[in-house]
C-alpha cells in the first residue's frame, strides 16, 4: 500500500514540476483554445521556446463599424489568435507572433507627416500645438533637455487628437509605441505617418494574452451591448519586448478603465520606465482599484506621486459615467524616485 501511495505521490509531483517548468500557461482561455482545436496528437512542446507546435491561426470575424463622427460604415476584421493565451508574457514565441501579426513599424519613416498642421507650423510655436499634459511632463521632469527619448501611449486614439506623445516626437525627435484597439481611430492614426511603432490591440489584464470584449462607444472593456467587438489584448511587457525593450522615458496610460490591472501585470524588475501619467477618473468605477490603491502600489514600486501635476479638465462631451465622477477628466503623474530626485521633485 505504501509503495502505491509513493507511486501516486511521485506522479502528482512530476506533473506539478512539469507544469511549473512548462512554457505553456495553462489558464482558462488556454484550455478553451485547446478544446477548440480538438487536441491533435502533437500540439505542444512544453520545454522549447516555441512550445506551440501548431500554426497560430488568426480568427477573422467581419464586423460593420460606424464612424461616430461621419456615420460612415466600414467593415473591420476582428483579428484574434486564441492559442496565444497559452503563452506567458515573456515567451519568445509570443514576441515573434506580435512582431508578425500585430506590430506596425514606421520608426524610420521617410514620408512626410500627414497631420492637421504642418511641421513648420509646429516648430514656429510648439507649445501652441502641444497637449497640456505633455507640456506638464516636459516642464516638470525633462525640462526640454531630453532628445531621442522613447514613449508609450495607450490609448493612442488617432495618433494626433489630444496626443500626449506627439509633442515629444516633433520637438525632441522621440519615438515610441502607440497602442489603440479602436479600429476606426487606428486606421486614421496610420495615415498620420507618425515615426513610431504601433499596434491595433489593447493591454491584457493578465500576464498572458487575452481576448476581451471592447465597447467602441465608451472605448472600454465591456461584456456585451451595441458596439461591442472582440479584441485581442496583449501584455504590456510582451509589446515592450517586441519593440526591443528600450528605456521608456514617459508612458501615458489612458485606457478608460483597467489602468490598475495593467500595472499589476508588469514585471517591474525587468523594465525601465521613468514616468507615468495615469488616467484616474475611472479608477474604481469601471474596474477595481481606486486612486489610493494605485498610489500605494506605485509607491511600493519606488515611484513618487506628484499631486496636482496634471490639471483636471472639464469635458462637456463626456457621458454620464464621467459626469457621475465629477464631470472632469483627471490624470495623475508618477515619477520613479531617482528621476524625481534628479528633476527636483
Amino acid at each position: 500500500m505504501m509503495d502505491l501511495c509513493n507511486f501516486i505521490f511521485m506522479i502528482i509531483l512530476s506533473n506539478i514540476i512539469s507544469e511549473s517548468l512548462s512554457q505553456i500557461n495553462y489558464n482558462q482561455e488556454c484550455y478553451k483554445a485547446i478544446r477548440k482545436i480538438g487536441l491533435p496528437r502533437k500540439w505542444k512542446n512544453d520545454f522549447n521556446d516555441t512550445p506551440l507546435v501548431l500554426p497560430l491561426s488568426v480568427d477573422q470575424d467581419p464586423k460593420d463599424i460606424i464612424d461616430s463622427r461621419t456615420n460612415a460604415v466600414d467593415t473591420w476584421l476582428q483579428r484574434s489568435v486564441p492559442l496565444l493565451s497559452c503563452l506567458n508574457q515573456d515567451s519568445p514565441q509570443l514576441i515573434r507572433a506580435i512582431k508578425e501579426i500585430y506590430l506596425d513599424e514606421n520608426k524610420n519613416g521617410k514620408k512626410p507627416y500627414n497631420l492637421a498642421f504642418s511641421t513648420q507650423q509646429f516648430h514656429s510655436n510648439p507649445r501652441k500645438f502641444a497637449d497640456k499634459q505633455a507640456l506638464e511632463v516636459d516642464d516638470l521632469i525633462f525640462k526640454g533637455k531630453l532628445k531621442d527619448g522613447f514613449f508609450i501611449e495607450a490609448g493612442g486614439h488617432d495618433f494626433q487628437d489630444q496626443s500626449t506623445s506627439l509633442y515629444f516626437e516633433l520637438k525632441y525627435n522621440w519615438t515610441g509605441l502607440l497602442v489603440e484597439p479602436n479600429p476606426v481611430h487606428y486606421k486614421k492614426g496610420l495615415k498620420t505617418k507618425r515615426r513610431v511603432y504601433s499596434a491595433e490591440t489593447c493591454f491584457s489584464f493578465s500576464k498572458h494574452p487575452t481576448i476581451m470584449q471592447y465597447d467602441l462607444y465608451t472605448e472600454s472593456t465591456k461584456k456585451k451591448g451595441d458596439g461591442v467587438v472582440k479584441v485581442q489584448c496583449l501584455p504590456l511587457y510582451s509589446l515592450l519586448q517586441a519593440v526591443g525593450s528600450p528605456t521608456v522615458n514617459y508612458m501615458s496610460l489612458d485606457i478608460e478603465g483597467g489602468e490598475f490591472q495593467v500595472l499589476q501585470t508588469i514585471p517591474w524588475e525587468l523594465v525601465d520606465i521613468q514616468a507615468f501619467s495615469i488616467e484616474s477618473h475611472f479608477l474604481g468605477v469601471r474596474s477595481a482599484g481606486n486612486l489610493e490603491n494605485v498610489i500605494d502600489f506605485m509607491k511600493d514600486k519606488h515611484y513618487k506621486h506628484i499631486p496636482g501635476a496634471h490639471k483636471k479638465n472639464q469635458n462637456d462631451c463626456m457621458n454620464a459615467e464621467v459626469l457621475g465622477v465629477g464631470g472632469q477628466v483627471s490624470n495623475e503623474l508618477f515619477v520613479r524616485e531617482d528621476i524625481a530626485k534628479e528633476a527636483g521633485l
